[in-house]
């Protein structure tokens, strides 16, 4: 689906106005834990318990893929860095805006 879809979705199970920042964090380690396995990994049934976490975090750290997230890349310290960083500020009104970088700010 889309961030969009998800948002939506989201919204009408739990009634509310807007999706905070860690239910999308959430929605997208399941995304990216089972983008993972079904592009870089193989079937763990027949792995033993250790095989399996290290499939898993092979799969993981081959995972270069855009997704309602952001970019999703991980250095080798096991970082997301395929988000660019950003910077927001919280007004007195208690909203919450994106003011860098430019090219994601939501105010002027």
């Amino acid at each position: 689906g889309t961030s969009s879809r998800m948002v939506d979705l989201y919204k009408q199970q739990f009634g509310v106005a807007e999706v905070e920042y860690n239910p999308v964090g959430c929605v997208a380690v399941g995304v990216v834990l089972s983008l993972a396995m079904q592009k870089y990994s193989t079937s763990l049934s027949w792995k033993s318990l250790p095989e399996r976490r290290e499939s898993i975090r092979l799969a993981l750290g081959d995972v270069n893929d855009e997704t309602l997230w952001g970019l999703v890349r991980f250095n080798r310290y096991n970082q997301n860095n395929g988000r660019y960083p950003v910077s927001w500020q919280v007004l007195e009104n208690g909203t919450v805006d994106v003011i860098l970088p430019v090219e994601a700010a939501q105010i002027a």
